[in-house]
C-alpha cells in the first residue's frame, strides 16, 4: 500500500507541475495579447483615428478592435498582418512585432509618428505662440 501511495503522490505532483506550466503559459499569453492590444491602441491614437475609422482602414471588425484594446481578446497574427501590410501603418511593423525602431529606415513607434504626438505637440506650441503674440 505505501508503494501505491507514492505512485499517486508522484502522479499528483506531475499533474500539479503541468497545471503550473499551463497557468504560467496562460498568463504569458494574456500579457502578450494585452501588450499587442495596447500597441494597436497607440497606433490608432497616433494616427488620430477613431475605432470605427481604424476598423474601416484595416478590415478588422469594430468589435474585435474594441476587444483587443481592452484586453478581452487575443490579437491574432492575421490581424497584425492586416495592419502592417496597410500602407499607412507599415512604418510601425518593427515596433509592433519586436518593440524596436529604426527611424533611418522609416520604422518608428507611435510616439514619433508625424500624424500623432508630434502634430499635437506642434499644435500646442503654435497655439501657445499665437496666444502670446496676440495676447489673447
Amino acid at each position: 500500500m505505501p508503494k501505491l501511495d507514492r505512485i499517486w503522490q508522484h502522479l499528483f505532483m506531475h499533474k500539479n507541475l503541468q497545471l503550473k506550466i499551463f497557468i504560467n503559459n496562460s498568463r504569458l499569453r494574456k500579457i502578450m495579447s494585452s501588450e499587442y492590444g495596447e500597441k494597436l491602441r497607440k497606433i490608432r491614437r497616433a494616427e488620430e483615428l477613431t475605432q470605427p475609422e481604424f476598423s474601416q482602414l484595416t478590415g478588422v471588425s469594430l468589435g474585435a478592435i474594441r476587444n483587443y484594446e481592452t484586453g478581452q481578446r487575443d490579437v491574432g497574427l492575421s490581424v497584425i498582418d492586416k495592419i502592417v501590410k496597410h500602407p499607412r501603418f507599415g512604418k510601425y511593423t518593427m515596433w509592433l512585432m519586436r518593440g524596436e525602431t529604426n527611424p533611418e529606415s522609416g520604422q518608428i513607434e507611435p510616439a514619433f509618428s508625424l500624424n500623432g504626438s508630434e502634430v499635437s505637440e506642434k499644435k500646442k506650441q503654435t497655439t501657445s505662440f499665437h496666444t502670446k503674440v496676440n495676447r489673447c
